[in-house]
């Protein structure tokens, strides 16, 4: 997961009190931040684009710049370093976007220190501008139908704060865009441009726009997605579009090319004034959430800002963004301690969820009326006001208490072997790795040529498209991880002990869960006899007999490869991995492994 780094100052700057950095520390991981500590970093800006990017004080300056692409060892006066600072170094957590910077952070942190608590209302003048929605983005072959807009009025622009909303950006597109996927943010300077705006579609070479950071340049859209740096990193994105979506202001000036580049005729630099945003893509809800976080986040760092709606003007309605209006729900304090499984009044209750930055009032015993923040992604059922509860009452605060029991207590059978199997192949010279559980069918079937399992389970509600079934093998989990240690010396010998999970109609949940071995190696020099001697001998200590079969998999070498069977079951698979597939991991040396069921979990 992507690292934020926010300064320490600014942190005890907005929060008005003195806070020792291990208390820090000890607090924003108590909320559920990942931590990693304290690092002294020094920032750069790129003179090209103005981008500003930050390294720690111990590593090398950066030789590109990693908004533009522009070279700074061609020229190290595009480069300028703007100050050395410390910073708390946290891991991003995809549920909480509402924290990815310093604004955020700082409203979460003023209700844990109760400085305030309750629901932070954010209000937004009524729309002066308008922006029509072309019928032609809802088509197949420019599919990215909906668009929010804000205008942010008087703002006070610095490095810190231009570097904040960059990286506020960069990272709402990865948590709740999903690398773009999903929602994709464009914020320009307002005052360059002419509204009403229009957002529609261009042929490829129907058009010409300076995309940014490449002064006096025009470019069709097709030369954007061949040419420039962020045109090549997401051009996977338009691949199955005719038309490319745009949006252009009365006068035919290009705003941006979503979800792509933005023009460098309307960017924003430290004279900017008064800031308009949007944020496009194929998920209405997402795209407000995403614009509710970057309006609020804004408001809290500069409180002299003003925040104006804009009207989206579509074929068949019209709507304001943004939209504050909180998300309601009933929550019942007999289900919050119940869960919990610790007693709380409903006045601790209440005041834990102000204190969590919602708006909590009694209606009777058995209800409480909760108002949630329009920030919010990740509360959707009243369970997730109850983790929020836990969350600020703190799981640290938790008295443990040993379960009352009359069964004699031992180790799980399954587990027992598995342990068997680690140090047999520690033994071996392998090192364990562990990956997830969550995956897609693209990475989990279609780049390794294996078709997809009939048994295969679907995650109903994914939170990312990342994640949307549950592995039926480990394969893909070992040459990921070969791609993560490309540069590390060869040969690599690893292997994971894991479970997958297949639908089954027997069971009551509808689903049977299997321990798996895989294992795997690359090296320069690395065959089929090389991965068939490991399973030998893993055999022999574990003394157990296994027959080879033909096999004709896309994922191995063709006359490479064969099916385990025990006991005239079909229990793993094994061979060299097919040159195509190891292109598609960017793995440049040879691959071999096995996968292997070990067992069924009984319950």
């Amino acid at each position: 997961m992507p690292v934020v780094g926010i300064p320490v100052k600014q942190i005890k700057k907005f929060l008005g009190i003195k806070v020792l950095s291990e208390e820090l520390i000890k607090v924003l991981e108590s909320l559920g931040c990942d931590v990693e500590g304290f690092v002294n970093v020094n920032r750069y800006k790129c003179q090209k684009c103005l981008g500003i990017m930050e390294v720690n004080k111990d590593e090398v300056e950066p030789a590109v710049c990693m908004y533009c692409g522009c070279d700074f060892r061609e020229d190290t006066s595009k480069r300028i370093l703007l100050s050395e600072e410390e910073v708390i170094k946290m891991e991003l957590l995809a549920v909480r976007p509402d924290i990815f910077d310093i604004g955020g952070l700082k409203r979460m942190l003023q209700g844990y220190y109760e400085r305030e608590v309750g629901l932070k209302e954010y209000k937004a003048k009524e729309a002066k501008i308008t922006l029509e929605v072309d019928p032609i983005t809802s088509k197949k072959n420019s599919y990215r139908p909906f668009i929010v807009c804000a205008v942010i009025k008087n703002v006070t622009l610095d490095d810190t704060f231009l570097r904040t909303l960059m990286t506020l950006q960069e990272n709402l597109h990865w948590a709740l865009g999903r690398g773009r996927r999903v929602a994709s943010i464009g914020i320009y300077d307002l005052d360059l441009l002419n509204p009403p705006f229009q957002y529609t579609a261009f042929g490829p070479e129907e058009l010409t726009f300076t995309p940014l950071a490449m002064k006096g340049i025009s470019l069709t859209p097709k030369q954007i997605l061949k040419e420039h740096l962020k045109g090549k990193a997401f051009s996977f994105l338009l691949k199955d579009f005719d038309k490319y979506p745009f949006l252009i202001d009365t006068k035919g000036k290009v705003l941006s090319m979503p979800p792509i580049i933005n023009s460098e005729d309307c960017k924003v630099t430290l004279n900017t004034k008064n800031l308009f945003i949007d944020v496009t893509g194929i998920s209405e809800k997402i795209l407000n959430k995403t614009l509710n976080i970057i309006t609020c986040n804004l408001k809290e760092i500069d409180k002299n800002c003003e925040i104006e709606k804009v009207r989206i003007k579509y074929q068949d309605r019209e709507v304001d963004t943004p939209d504050f209006r909180p998300q309601e729900m009933i929550l019942d304090p007999n289900v919050v301690n119940k869960i919990l499984g610790f007693s709380l009044d409903t006045e601790e209750i209440i005041k834990l969820l102000k204190r969590m930055r919602h708006n909590a009032e009694k209606i009777d015993d058995k209800k409480i009326f909760v108002q949630i923040p329009p920030f919010r992604n990740d509360v959707i059922h009243p369970r997730d006001l109850i983790e929020d509860i836990a969350i600020m009452y703190g799981y640290q605060n938790i008295k443990p208490q040993v379960i009352k029991t009359t069964t004699e207590s031992g180790e799980y059978q399954l587990l027992k072997t598995c342990n068997q199997i680690r140090s047999i192949l520690t033994g071996l010279g392998f090192f364990e790795i562990i990956t997830l559980m969550l995956t897609n069918p693209e990475v989990h079937y279609n780049k390794l040529n294996l078709p997809v399992d009939k048994k295969m389970v679907k995650i109903e509600n994914p939170v990312s498209f990342e994640q949307t079934i549950i592995r039926t093998h480990l394969c893909s989990g070992i040459l990921d991880t070969f791609y993560h240690n490309i540069h590390n010396e060869l040969p690599q010998k690893i292997f994971e002990i894991g479970d997958i999970t297949l639908l089954d109609e027997k069971t009551e949940t509808g689903t049977s869960d299997y321990k798996y071995l895989g294992v795997g190696i690359t090296s320069s020099k690395v065959g089929f006899s090389d991965i068939k001697a490991v399973l030998e001998a893993y055999c022999y200590e574990m003394k157990i007999k296994v027959n080879y079969r033909e096999s004709n998999l896309g994922f191995f070498i063709p006359g490479r490869q064969c099916e385990i069977f025990r006991d005239d079951r079909k229990i793993g698979m094994m061979g060299e991995v097919y040159p195509e597939v190891l292109e598609r991991f960017n793995l440049l040396h040879p691959v071999v492994l096995f996968n292997l069921e070990i067992g069924k979990h009984k319950l």
